[in-house]
């Protein structure tokens, strides 16, 4: 297995797009809608704390031009969090259909990005040895994920390079 930190986060989207193909297969409201939609925000979860707990703080310190990118993808974590937190709720106070769908919308724009574009130029930044060291931080981290949302947003408020 790679230790490299790109691989598994690169890693993790895939599986993130099986899910999203797998929840778009079933109806809202059966039950196996609620597992795979539980098994998303569990992903989703674990997966962006260890983006802005691990790969954005490093990448800000050793790469720093591409500090506004580690800024808006923050924000967008914000954004998807708070569509977890959502499809959290009780199913009377939500329509989980659309919400999956948005999220699922928000969250692979986000994938393509960082795929096409952030990840590349993080991995010019960072030598393979960094990659494999941040990897090896990812995994510690992984352990100790929350794996649900929080509606008081979990992460740490990240300074905006540009805006303060």
């Amino acid at each position: 297995m790679s230790t490299d930190g790109l691989d598994l986060l690169t890693a993790d989207h895939l599986q993130l797009r099986r899910l999203f193909t797998q929840q778009a297969c079933v109806e809202p409201g059966e039950r196996a809608h609620s597992r795979v939609v539980g098994r998303i925000v569990r992903l989703i979860t674990v997966h962006t704390f260890i983006e802005d707990e691990v790969l954005y703080p490093r990448v800000r310190r050793t790469v720093p031009h591409l500090a506004v990118g580690t800024s808006r993808a923050h924000q967008e974590h914000r954004v998807v969090n708070l569509l977890c937190v959502e499809l959290c709720a009780p199913p009377e106070h939500v329509s989980p259909g659309a919400t999956a769908q948005m999220l699922a919308s928000v969250m692979t724009r986000h994938m393509v990005a960082e795929e096409t574009v952030w990840f590349p130029q993080v991995r010019e930044g960072l030598s393979t040895a960094q990659l494999s060291e941040l990897g090896v931080l990812m995994i510690e981290a992984r352990r100790h994920a929350p794996t649900a949302p929080s509606a008081a947003t979990p992460f740490k408020r990240i300074a905006d390079p540009v805006f303060g």
